[in-house]
Order: structure tokens, then sequence, then C-alpha cells
């Protein structure tokens, strides 16, 4: 008989079906040692309880006890298939993949846990958690309506590693058509937005802020990554909040808002853009309500800009949206033509057949949702 301390054993309701909490045994397990097993054992009143390898002179003689290890790495499946249910269909695939290697789909053990897979798989399924349900957040808010830049600020993981999948080099078709498929101006504009109002909030500018703020500006976009590095290397010198708030304000008034990005006087900076979804595309804000909002932007104060910035962004996502179409005699030159006459059933004219750029923006994020892989 093994003695367990009550205090580090994932217990299962007596004399019913249920099986432990998942966080109960990852607990567990992270108490004892990394490379012991997991294991299970009843409790003798109907129920089971789950444990680690108990560590201590008394597991010299205790090496192993394979019916107990496969007992619990059965345990530990029943308990990841509960912890699953009613998330996101990509974690539950993750969670098959991963108990795939320790349980067969016949319920057979082909491989016993460790201590340290359980805790493994516990943080690879709440951080993917954590990002599919953020990209789904944030497309249920623009579908719903509301502060888009709460919105925004509150699903910043997601948002990351949306841009992970934007710029990475190597995408597989399905993404990288996803990839086309995403209002990638309106995304960048709105994080942006989100992270200044938290920066003008007494948020931390630290390295993940700095380095999503830099995701959002490719090569020879306009307020580039040197402007962003400059800024940066202010603030750290002066710790002059207003100065960062009104720069950043600057920065994305250019980058996204200002008219001027997407006049002739500009065109030969946007030789690269393709389509209305190009990340180094501007906002095409046509829209007159929109512009509207940024009148006096110069001569605001820090708090006044991004007040001014919100409000053009909010007119802007749910305007019609043909409004904020690309002006065709501007694009209409070879050297810089939007892709008009690529097929009509390509993804990112998605956004000229829904109702807003808004809308457009929650079905390209679904679209890559159900694209990447995700863990």
């Amino acid at each position: 008989m093994v003695n367990l301390n009550t205090s580090r054993i994932a217990h299962t309701p007596t004399g019913n079906q249920n099986v432990a909490s998942f966080s109960d045994i990852a607990n567990v397990a992270s108490q004892s040692k990394a490379d012991g097993h997991i294991r299970a054992k009843s409790d003798g009143l109907g129920g089971v309880v789950v444990y680690g390898h108990k560590g201590g002179f008394r597991s010299l003689f205790n090496k192993s006890n394979p019916q107990r290890q496969d007992a619990g790495t059965l345990e530990v499946k029943k308990s990841v298939d509960n912890y699953v249910q009613g998330k996101n269909p990509k974690v539950q695939a993750l969670a098959d993949q991963l108990m795939s290697r320790f349980v067969s789909q016949n319920g057979d053990v082909v491989a016993r846990m460790t201590n340290q897979d359980v805790i493994a798989i516990k943080q690879q399924l709440d951080d993917a958690e954590r990002i599919a349900g953020s990209i789904d957040g944030l497309a249920r808010s623009l579908q719903n309506g509301g502060d888009l830049t709460t919105a925004f600020r509150d699903n910043l993981p997601g948002i990351a590693f949306a841009f992970g999948q934007i710029n990475s080099g190597r995408k597989s078709d399905e993404v990288d058509l996803a990839v086309k498929g995403l209002c990638v101006p309106e995304l960048g504009a709105g994080t942006a937005l989100a992270i200044i109002d938290t920066l003008n909030n007494g948020g931390p500018l630290d390295d993940g802020t700095k380095s999503l703020l830099k995701a959002m500006f490719p090569k020879n976009s306009f307020g580039g990554k040197a402007d962003l590095d400059k800024v940066f290397h202010d603030f750290e010198t002066s710790q002059n909040r207003d100065n960062l708030v009104n720069d950043l304000c600057d920065i994305a008034n250019r980058r996204w808002f200002n008219p001027e990005s997407i006049g002739s006087s500009k065109q030969t900076q946007h030789y690269l853009i393709r389509t209305p979804n190009d990340q180094h595309a501007p906002l095409f804000l046509d829209d007159l309500e929109a512009q509207d909002k940024l009148q006096g932007f110069d001569q605001a104060n820090p708090s006044g800009k991004l007040g001014k910035l919100k409000d053009a962004f909010e007119k802007h996502m749910a305007a019609r949206n043909e409004i904020n179409e690309p002006n065709r005699e501007y694009l209409s030159d070879n050297s810089y033509a939007v892709d008009w006459d690529a097929p009509k059933n390509m993804p990112y004219y998605d956004r000229n057949h829904s109702p807003s750029p808004s809308i457009a923006l929650m079905s390209g994020l679904d679209r890559l949702l159900s694209a990447v892989k995700i863990g």
C-alpha cells in the first residue's frame, strides 16, 4: 500500500463516473518528480485517486508499478477529454493529437505518461485555448459591435499569433490563402490603437509590446521600424509618457490614416501594394465621416490625437465597404495597380462582399483560425 499524501492526489468524486480535474492532476504532477510516471488506483470506495511518483526513501521500494502507471495514463486521457469539452475545435483536435502518443484509438496504453508529460500537455492546451479563444473573441466583437479599441486590447494574444502567421515566410497553401483574405491594415490599425490606448493609461512598454508593434510595420511601410526604435529609445531615456503616446499617434496616423498615404505624392512608397488587404496598405480612408474625425489632429494633445484616431477607426470599420475601396485612378498604373482582375472568388474580395470592413475582418479571422495549426 502506497502511503499517499492527500494534498498531492487528484481524486474523482466517490461512487460515480466523473473524472478528476485535469487542473488538479497537473498540480499533482508539478509537485512530483518530472520523470516519474503519473499513476492511479482505486480508493476502495468507488472513486479513483491519481498521483505522481512519491519521492523520498519509500520510493526506493516502489520503483515501478506498470498497472498503476497504465491506469494513471488512462485517467489523464479521460480527464483531458473532459477538460476540452466545449472548447474551440482547434483545442479539441490538439488534445486528440497530444494524447494519441499515449493512448490508442482503441483505448489501449501505448506509452506511459510522466509527470512532465502531463504538465507539458496542460500548458499546450491552455496556450492553444488562449490563442483560439482570443481570435474568436475579437471576431465576435467585430460582429456584435461596441468599443473596438477595448475588443482589440482584450484579445492581443490571438492578434499576436495572427501576425506571426502573416509574417511567416513559410506558410501552407491554406494559410497563405487565408492571409490574403484577411484585412491586415484594419487588423494592424486596431491593434496599434489598442496598444497606444494601454500605454496612455499607464501600461508598460515591455518587449512583447514592442515586438507586436514592429510586426505591423513591414519594410517600406509608412512609419517603419526605424521610427519605432527611436520612439522606444526616447521613452526609455526620458520616461515621458505624453511624448510616447504623441509620437506613436503620429506614426499610426502616417501609417494608416493620413489621406496623404494614399495620395499621388506618396505613390512611389506603395509600390508593393497589390490588394486592399496587403500588409503595406493604409486603410484607404475615403469615408468622409471618418476623415472628418481627424480634423485638427496636428494641433491636438496626445490624448486628443488618440481619441481622433479611435473615432476615425470606428467610423471606418462601420462604413459601407464600397466607400473604402482604393482610388482606382491612383492605382491604375500597372506598376502600382491592385489586382482588380484576379478571380472574383479570391478571399480578399470578401471585403467587397461584406457590408463593412468590420464584418470583412471578422470573416477573415474565422478563415485564418480554420486554416492555421495551433500547438
